[in-house]
């Protein structure tokens, strides 16, 4: 199949530093060309642009990430078209109307959640038009030591913005902040602080984030975080927001959620992250077997394309309604 993934432009692809989706459409690239599929990325901000490229792929699959080009699909020709949405603020209820309009058409849906799936089948939307492609991390990129430099410290590993909510935390003086800074003029850290770390590249990500007993998440929306992921497969047990839960097991010992109605209860935060840095730090190999087997993009992709597979084959014959 020749399969095009057209991005938002904002960052390159690969990125040089940040950037989640950006990295996430990479490695898709990535594992569909070891599938032995043609895989073009499209990430540009002109619109016309955006046509002019994705037309000249002349792909029998066409995957859109950005927003604001889902109305550009009426302008491109695929036998298979599919939108997916990481905005976490598209899926509140105050967006509702915004949402029933983005997913009306004739394409397919990513759901990166089953309970995004479960939302727009509430909204009318066909299950038909409905799969789950949850987001995942490279296995074979990601360090994981038995015994980590720093037992007894957490990272927090996102990009600095109000939505992530580092302000709240940065004085728990064993944790440390990992992040390029969203806004200068919102300035959500102090970075003359030690514990701010600036921002980590990609390579320091998978070789560095394994010193650490485990990731704290504590942001007030997400869709699906890939540092979730990433901490996972690194060794890393979890504290994490209820936003910041999505496709976890719940029941796992080194996974713990602080409901939003405690998010400002700092002594308790500060002791469920401590007890879970003990469990955590014991369960390194228990911990990457759990990442290997529900989120390694090896395995994400190839359910992927067997679904977009599908998709093809039936093109013309599914009514998507």
């Amino acid at each position: 199949m020749k399969i095009c993934h057209i991005a938002h432009g904002n960052m390159p692809i690969p990125p040089v530093g940040w950037g989640a989706l950006e990295s996430l459409i990479w490695d898709y690239k990535m594992w569909a060309e070891q599938y032995g599929h043609e895989f073009d990325i499209v990430n540009t901000k002109d619109p016309d642009e955006v046509v002019r490229q994705t037309t000249a792929c002349q792909p029998d699959v066409i995957h859109v990430h950005c927003e604001r080009y889902i109305r550009l699909l009426s302008r491109l020709e695929a036998k298979v078209k599919i939108v997916c949405s990481q905005w976490p603020a598209i899926y509140k209820e105050k967006q509702r109307q915004e949402l029933i309009q983005y997913t009306a058409g004739d394409f397919y849906i990513a759901c990166c959640t089953e309970g995004i799936r479960e939302y727009l089948i509430e909204l009318g939307v066909a299950p038909a038009r409905l799969f789950i492609a949850k987001n995942g991390a490279r296995a074979d990129l990601y360090r994981m030591k038995e015994t980590p430099l720093y037992p007894d410290r957490s990272i927090y590993l996102a990009i600095v913005c109000k939505r992530k909510r580092q302000r709240l935390f940065q004085d728990i003086d064993f944790i440390d902040f990992a992040g390029p800074i969203w806004s200068l003029e919102d300035m959500q850290i102090d970075p003359s602080r030690p514990n701010y770390l600036g921002e980590w590249p990609k390579e320091k990500i998978y070789s560095s984030l394994t010193e650490y007993a485990n990731l704290v998440l504590l942001s007030k929306s997400e869709v699906a975080p890939l540092a979730t992921c990433e901490a996972l497969m690194a060794g890393l047990g979890l504290v994490v927001s209820e936003s910041a839960s999505a496709n976890l097991d719940l029941s796992l010992p080194f996974i713990d959620v602080i409901p939003e109605a405690w998010i400002n209860d700092k002594p308790h935060i500060e002791a469920v992250i401590k007890r879970n840095q003990a469990i955590s730090v014991r369960m390194r190999r228990q911990i990457r077997q759990y990442a290997e087997s529900q989120f390694d993009l090896k395995v994400l992709v190839e359910e992927y394309l067997n679904n977009i597979d599908r998709f093809v084959k039936n093109a013309g014959n599914v009514t998507l309604a």
